[in-house]
């Protein structure tokens, strides 16, 4: 007996599914293929840049996220240099801390892209 087309072709697509997924990386898959130069995470900018981020997303979800002094990583997008990506340590009081990723346009007025825990180790 042999199985219908719709039914190899279901199983086809959970198998591809569940493949990108697993290649994906977490949050970072939404942020494409792109590239970015690596900046020194002790330069004061980047810690700038994730008090702003954290500021900007305290305001808009009226959230009490404290930043923990802590640049892990920081980068410069390649193409277009007015873009930061950030990975820094923040949290609640009394909770422990976790690490966040932030992108920041900086152009004449600074624009939080993105904010959200981050996977990386």
């Amino acid at each position: 007996m042999r199985a219908p087309p719709i039914l190899f072709l279901l199983l086809l697509l959970a198998v591809l599914l569940a493949a990108a997924t697993a290649e994906g990386g977490g949050n970072r898959r939404a942020l494409g293929e792109e590239e970015w130069g690596y900046l020194d995470p002790t330069d004061p900018k980047g810690y700038r840049l994730a008090r702003f981020a954290i500021r900007e997303h305290n305001t808009e979800d009226k959230d009490s996220l404290v930043f923990n002094n802590q640049v892990w990583e920081f980068y410069r997008h390649v193409v277009d240099p007015t873009r930061y990506r950030i990975f820094f340590e923040a949290g609640y009081a009394g909770w422990p801390p976790r690490k966040y990723e932030a992108i920041v346009w900086e152009r004449e007025i600074r624009h939080l892209f993105y904010l959200a825990p981050s996977d990386r180790p």
